[in-house]
């Protein structure tokens, strides 16, 4: 597979597949999918429902809320459905940041934070630390091996 020239992945060296992948309008599905997803907010969707909702195939349908999960604008939230097949399909919901605090996510489908966030947070916690060990606050050694490990300080061993 390759993306080049075009933004969608098509089979390198197939002309039909790269004309397909040309005419595809990946921002205008991605966006019908996301105000789909939101207006249904903590509801959400299966992507069957997605599928027959905005008449798009499932591998579009699929593909474009891949692409909304990758770039975290929607979830997969710990609901599941029956597809049109019966089976049971999982239910993607936009951010919590989007429709409120009652949205119940899968833990491991939180985002990892981003190295800026990571960074910020480490600052927030040395400063709390700074500011409570003039209270008399002594850090435990849990929290100083903590600290190391985040900071990449810890030695393989």
């Amino acid at each position: 597979m390759s993306t080049q020239p075009v933004g969608v992945p098509y089979v390198q060296g197939s002309a039909t597949s790269k004309a397909a992948a040309a005419a595809t309008d990946t921002q205008t599905d991605e966006a019908r999918v996301y105000v789909f997803l939101v207006e249904r907010a903590e509801h959400g969707a299966t992507d069957d429902e997605i599928e027959a909702s905005l008449g798009l195939s499932h591998q579009t349908a699929s593909a474009r809320r891949r692409g909304l999960e990758l770039k975290r604008k929607v979830f997969l939230s710990t609901e599941t459905r029956k597809t049109r097949s019966g089976c049971s399909a999982g239910v993607y919901v936009v951010d919590r940041s989007f429709v409120g605090p009652d949205l119940k996510l899968k833990p491991k489908q939180q985002p990892k934070p981003r190295n800026k966030e990571l960074k910020q947070a480490l600052a927030d916690i040395e400063q709390a630390v700074s500011i409570a060990q003039k209270e008399g606050f002594v850090p435990s050694a849990a929290l100083r091996k903590t600290w190391l490990w985040i900071n990449g300080k810890v030695k393989e061993s």
